[in-house]
């Protein structure tokens, strides 16, 4: 493909050995700077074979990947080239690492779009591994592959920690800081390891000024702390995230998390039907994390309230933070696969699988 001889190119022309110290199948490729572009291998998901960049990552990220604390907690995160710039704004709140899938069709121009935009913007993206998995023609009419993307980002976390976010979602200004405090204390970090326990934000979301409004703009709105989130949701600035669907957020219970100091301690709340929070879950020490369903492609699909039907199902506790929350940036539509409907069929036998599984 154009994209497979645009490497090759880059290869030979920046002098990098793909021969020394590399796993058989892959290959090294390399920019004069230190910018490092993937290791690829071919894997196979479903009947569709995509190529998977395992690493594409800045020459500060390398070593920052060595100087994690296994107590940190890493940000996952899956999109398209068009949401590039609101990674960007997102790591102006979050300062830990993040471990983001990109999306993306195999050509020339998209490869050098990617490599000028790490370039670029290589300080902000100090913290971020990137993981591409390409799409062709097949793969785009395919759906949107949410779960696999998830997978992929998330198997590469290597702290105790993980976040699955979604880009949309700005985190409060202080979360980072307020999710180290609480998971390196003895009762925050415990509870999850030895409970099977996961730490909920609640989920606002931003009302435009605009259909249009920018990014930048919209972002400069965003409420920062717990104060200003309820000063914001008095004055119908933000809401519930999907409000309309009373139970995808409804057990979050947000009067009663609004009643609370933020010194307060994470509360208990029982999982309800199509419940589909953001939450912070224990990943590297017992390997027993139930990983995302490949089978659920598309938009507008049940690709994450499986999963976390899964972890009720596989005893999960669901716990609130009381001072910490996320607020959902309007979305960009531009990709929208033709064929993004998601049939119910794979959901019925993902039932089955969990009744199979959990007897």
């Amino acid at each position: 493909t154009v994209g497979k001889v645009f490497r090759q190119k880059m290869l030979a022309s920046h002098g990098c050995d793909s021969r020394v110290n590399l796993p058989v199948h892959t290959l090294d490729l390399c920019l004069r700077g230190g910018w490092v572009v993937p290791s690829w291998e071919t894997v196979r998901t479903g009947s569709v074979q995509l190529e998977v960049g395992l690493r594409a990552v800045g020459y500060a990220l390398q070593k920052h990947a060595y100087a994690l604390e296994r107590s940190d907690v890493t940000m996952t995160l899956q999109f398209t080239k068009n949401k590039l710039n609101r990674l960007l704004l997102l790591t102006e709140l979050w300062h830990g690492p993040i471990s983001a899938t990109l999306y993306m069709p195999d050509v020339e121009a998209e490869w050098i779009f990617l490599v000028k935009f790490v370039q670029t913007n290589h300080e902000k993206l100090a913290n971020t591994v990137f993981h591409l998995v390409l799409f062709n023609e097949a793969t785009y009419k395919e759906g949107y592959p949410f779960n696999y993307l998830r997978n992929l980002a998330l198997d590469s976390v290597e702290t105790d920690f993980a976040f699955p976010n979604d880009l949309d979602f700005m985190p409060s200004k202080e979360m980072y800081s307020t999710l180290l405090k609480l998971l390196k204390s003895t009762a925050g970090g415990e509870q999850m390891r030895n409970h099977k326990s996961v730490y909920i934000a609640p989920a606002f979301e931003q009302l435009l000024r605009s259909e249009n409004e920018a990014d930048d703009h919209a972002f400069a709105r965003l409420p920062k702390n717990k104060k200003e989130v309820a000063d914001s949701y008095e004055r119908k600035q933000v809401k519930v995230f999907h409000s309309h669907l009373r139970l995808a957020h409804g057990a979050t219970n947000y009067d009663h998390w609004f009643s609370l100091p933020e010194d307060a301690a994470p509360y208990y709340i029982q999982h309800t039907k199509t419940f589909e929070p953001y939450f912070i879950v224990e990943k590297r020490y017992h390997g027993l994390l139930p990983r995302f369903d490949v089978r659920f492609k598309g938009f507008g699909g049940p690709d994450k309230v499986s999963w976390i039907d899964e972890l009720d199902v596989a005893g999960y506790q669901f716990f609130v933070l009381p001072n910490a929350f996320l607020v959902h940036m309007n979305h960009d539509y531009s990709y929208r696969p033709e064929h993004s409907a998601v049939p119910r069929g794979p959901y019925t036998s993902f039932k089955r699988h969990l009744e199979e599984l959990y007897s």
